[in-house]
This record gives C-alpha cells, sequence and structure tokens, in this order.
C-alpha cells in the first residue's frame, strides 16, 4: 500500500481519557504490518502522524510533520508482548504464513521477500528519511 501527497490535519484526542495514554494515530500500521510506503504526505496538528506498530520494510520519505507531537513512531512490539505469536514453528504468526503456502506462487512470486525472513518480527528493513519535522 502506498499513501502519497496526502493532508493530515487536527487528528487530536480531544476528550478527556481515564484509561491508559490518549494516543490518536494519523496513520495506524498495526501489530507488525509491513512494506507500506509513504511519500510526500503533510502532517499538521496531529498527536502521532505515522505509527508503526512492529512491521518492517515500510518507507517514509519526503513527509512533512507540522505541530505534531510525535511524527514517526516505530516499535518493537515482536520482541515483547507479542513474542509468543512470533515464535517458529508454533506461533500464531507462523502458522498463518505457512497457511498461506507462501513458498510457492503466487506468493513467492509477488513477495520474495517472504523467502527470507531475517529476524522474525524485528522491526528491520524500515527506512525514514528526508522527512521534515
Amino acid at each position: 500500500n502506498t499513501l502519497i501527497n496526502n493532508v493530515f490535519s487536527n487528528v487530536q484526542n480531544l476528550v478527556k481519557t481515564y484509561l491508559g495514554a490518549p494516543s490518536v494515530q494519523a496513520v495506524y500500521n498495526d501489530d507488525q504490518l509491513s512494506d507500506n510506503t509513504f511519500i510526500n504526505n503533510t502532517f499538521v496538528n496531529c498527536h502521532c502522524g505515522l505509527f508503526i506498530g512492529g512491521g518492517r520494510r515500510h518507507v517514509a520519505r519526503g513527509n512533512v510533520f507540522i505541530n505534531t507531537t510525535t511524527p514517526v513512531h516505530v516499535d518493537d512490539r515482536g520482541l515483547s508482548w507479542q513474542t509468543a505469536y512470533c515464535q517458529a514453528p508454533s506461533g500464531h504468526f507462523w502458522t498463518e504464513l505457512q497457511g498461506l503456502n507462501y513458498t510457492h506462487a503466487p506468493y513467492a512470486t509477488h513477495y520474495p521477500e517472504l523467502l527470507d525472513i531475517d529476524h522474525p518480527c524485528v522491526p528491520v528493513h524500515n527506512v525514514i528519511e528526508g522527512n521534515r519535522y
């Protein structure tokens, strides 16, 4: 998926929260979601501009963050509270991947990086460059 030349404005929590931390994300990549590209987007008055929840191979380039509390957030949830999901061969993420028969077409053809998954559930190969804060 690719987001290019979008404007996200006034993405903030204005209501008092009683549990947890008040956080609203303009773009939210949840639970190891991977391989998305974000180019030349503008984030204005946002609590969190771009949220990467443990995923890999994201590209964030040329984005502009104006009055954004957390422009880009990247975490390593695959190494903390999602560790059990990431354990080969019986973790949930591994069993789901095996169910796709990912070593054969069409998955192996369209997503060759799946054939050599290095450092499972580690947020590697993300490129965050050329953004303005």
